[in-house]
């Protein structure tokens, strides 16, 4: 990231602040889904930094950063099909990413 910046959760009662320099790929969406779900899509690629970021960083359970990530993307207005489909491919598959300590 060039510059930091912050997302506030109110659900969940909690605030990220993603540094400047985290590294992201974006949405981890395999190459063969890009056409429908193109993974530097602006409305849900900062819902997806942030997730990035909670991954790396461990701060949170796995639950928790995959809701923030859901949350996120409901309030950058992602249609609704995309927020399931993402929301279900980072709980199925996410799991070998996380790099946290409360895997669940």
């Amino acid at each position: 990231m060039y510059e930091e910046f912050g997302y506030r959760d109110d659900e969940l009662d909690i605030t990220i602040i993603v540094p400047k320099g985290s590294t992201t790929d974006f949405a981890s969406i395999p190459r063969v889904f890009w056409s429908i779900l193109p993974p530097w899509y602006p409305t849900y690629g900062e819902p997806a930094v942030i997730h990035d970021y909670l991954y790396r960083n461990g701060l949170y359970n796995r639950r928790i950063a995959d809701l923030i990530f859901l949350h996120a993307m409901r309030e950058s207005n992602v249609v609704l099909w995309k927020q399931v489909v993402m929301f279900q491919a980072v709980r199925w598959f996410g799991k070998s990413a996380y790099k946290g300590v409360f895997n669940d």
